[in-house]
């Protein structure tokens, strides 16, 4: 067999943006946010991040969180975005 790999670019973190919250609450969650701006964005980050973040800061109430993932080419960055809205 052979097998030939083809790497794509990598892309980095770029801006986040937290709204729906209180200002301590997006606070905390922004110190929680562990990829921070320049570092490789790892897609499935995004998912792991969600499994523990209520617990992290202690948040009061149920929420739905939309979140938004957007891709620049050409300075190879992905910002994310996270609403937050009360259920």
């Amino acid at each position: 067999y052979q097998l030939a790999v083809v790497e794509g670019a990598v892309y980095h973190m770029g801006d986040l943006v937290i709204d729906g919250l209180s200002p301590d609450a997006t606070r905390k969650m922004e110190l929680q946010w562990q990829l921070k701006k320049g570092d490789a964005y790892d897609e499935s980050y995004l998912r792991r991040f969600f499994k523990t973040m209520y617990h992290d800061i202690g948040l009061s109430g149920s929420f739905n969180v939309i979140p938004k993932a957007t891709v620049n080419s050409e300075d190879k960055t992905v910002a994310v975005a996270l609403h937050f809205m009360p259920k």
